[in-house]
């Protein structure tokens, strides 16, 4: 069946978003939306995201006034759920709890801004995917997929597992992320005192760490790993075969494993040092 469709209980206590997702929210509102493989949300609503054979999308909040400024459309494949024009006028918002329930089929990009909160409430797969988060947003949650890009900025904030054929995150703006990534090729480029926590494997890594910024790659264990630190950025690694290092303007690279450094370039006061 390829319309939407909803089971609704006739308890107060939840609703079922497809055969797989039940939501027990009793305040939740169900929308009827057409077909979509990407979502835009925005306007401090708190994301709720799963994965099923059919896609459902409900709403909630405390104010029953609340869920009808509430704003869900579908426009050339995208799911958009925000807050209306003017709403915010005269409300105090922190207290109404705004939620969205979101089950897909097929996902292709996840863009989130406005202070909301994204958890992933089980694993889920994904083909190619494009997230990005910002304007102090948060996301939680497991993806495994085959390419995966992640745009992490604005002091938003990531505690997320992913496995990927590559993986590629560039975070800016005084944000963090904290995970575990097994990928093949992977990108990680921070910058603006952006913080980067991480374990995992990796086959082929880049590392791109500026403007004061940390990166903590001590249990990401890489077969090979390019790296550069500058604007008193630090680094630590874990690599295997071979490390090429770049480090200036007072940063540091802290590396362990068997790799041997194939190509060396430090200056303005940084340093390049294998941990004792």
């Amino acid at each position: 069946m390829q319309k939407i469709f909803f089971c609704l209980l006739l308890v107060a206590t939840g609703f079922t978003l497809n055969a797989q997702n039940v939501v027990r929210d009793a305040n939740a509102q169900v929308r009827n939306v057409g077909n979509f493989t990407k979502i835009d949300i925005s306007s401090a609503i708190n994301l709720y995201l799963s994965q099923g054979s059919t896609q459902g999308v409900a709403v909630s909040s405390t104010d029953p006034d609340a869920i009808g400024k509430i704003k869900t459309e579908v426009r050339n494949g995208v799911l958009r759920i925000f807050v209306q024009n003017g709403a915010w006028n005269g409300w105090n918002w922190s207290n109404k709890h705004l939620k969205a329930y979101i089950t897909f089929t097929t996902l292709e990009s996840l863009n989130v801004s406005g202070a909301c909160n994204v958890e992933i409430t089980d694993p889920v797969k994904v083909d190619d995917l494009k997230l990005e988060l910002s304007g102090a947003s948060n996301l939680y949650g497991t993806i495994k997929g085959n390419n995966i890009k992640f745009e992490l900025s604005g002091a938003s904030n990531a505690k997320a597992n992913f496995t990927a054929a590559s993986f590629d995150l560039s975070q800016t703006g005084a944000s963090n992320f904290k995970g575990t990534i097994n990928s093949g090729k992977t990108s990680l480029d921070m910058s603006g005192a952006s913080v980067t926590d991480i374990n995992g494997t990796a086959t082929d890594l880049i590392v791109d760490a500026s403007g004061a910024s940390n990166f903590k790659g001590g249990d990401l264990t890489a077969e090979n790993c390019r790296i550069e630190a500058t604007g008193a950025s630090s680094a630590s690694i874990n690599v295997n075969k071979a490390i090429q290092a770049t480090a200036s303007g007072g940063s540091s690279i802290r590396y362990s494993g068997a790799a041997n450094i194939t190509n060396l370039d430090v200056s303005g006061g940084s340093t390049v040092k294998k941990k004792s």
